[in-house]
């Protein structure tokens, strides 16, 4: 089974670039038994070689790669930003907006809080940002897009900022139309695609 279980490790570093180390390999055969009754390493390695179950390893990656985060996370580089300066360089290369790129973004909050603290910075109404958002987890990037978060998530969100960006709403907050707006998000794996994504134009602030 321990065999088993680092051929499972060495794949999620082969998708992902996250190294599982011996002392998490429980911790990882929880993850491959929660996506399936029965199922442990050696039987998921078989459903992968075979083709057996489609989508068993995106699954597992979301089991693996969903970590908690919350809203203003150690903000303190991204407070740091002289937004002003930025808008101004966007003007004067002929882009209406500031372009802000957040990988690994999980669920989203980093990528709102970005939209948040641009939109202090440049004005709440309509702030000439761009926030794109990249996981390599499809089902964090769905919650991302779902910008339903608990009061855990926004614990460290000062009162006025809660009032101005989110709803209270069903015992948990959503995040208001102005500012989902402003982000958008898409999958993306930076240990296999290239960086930035394709198709986008340089960015001005990477997170």
């Amino acid at each position: 089974m321990n065999d088993a279980l680092a051929q499972v490790a060495r794949l999620v570093a082969d998708e992902t670039g996250i190294v599982i180390r011996d002392a998490q390999l429980p911790a990882l055969a929880a993850a491959v038994a929660r996506l399936g009754p029965g199922l442990d390493a050696e039987r998921f390695l078989l459903e992968v070689n075979e083709g057996a179950s489609s989508g068993l390893v995106a699954r597992l990656v979301d089991e693996v790669t969903v970590q908690e985060t919350y809203f203003f996370r150690e903000p303190r580089e991204l407070r740091g930003v002289e937004w002003e300066r930025l808008a101004e360089g966007a003007r004067r290369s002929g882009s209406a907006k500031v372009r802000i790129w957040v990988s690994a973004c999980s669920t989203g909050e980093e990528a709102y809080t970005v939209a948040i603290l641009a939109g202090e910075a440049l004005g709440s109404g309509a702030p000439p940002v761009d926030v794109l958002g990249t996981d390599v987890s499809l089902r964090a990037l769905e919650a991302a897009r779902e910008a339903r978060y608990s009061s855990r998530s926004l614990r460290a969100v000062p009162t006025e900022l809660r009032r101005r960006y989110f709803v209270h709403e069903h015992g948990g907050y959503a995040v208001r139309d102005g500012l989902r707006s402003l982000v958008r998000f898409q999958v993306h794996n930076l240990a296999r695609d290239p960086a930035p994504p394709p198709g986008e134009s340089p960015f001005d602030v990477i997170a």
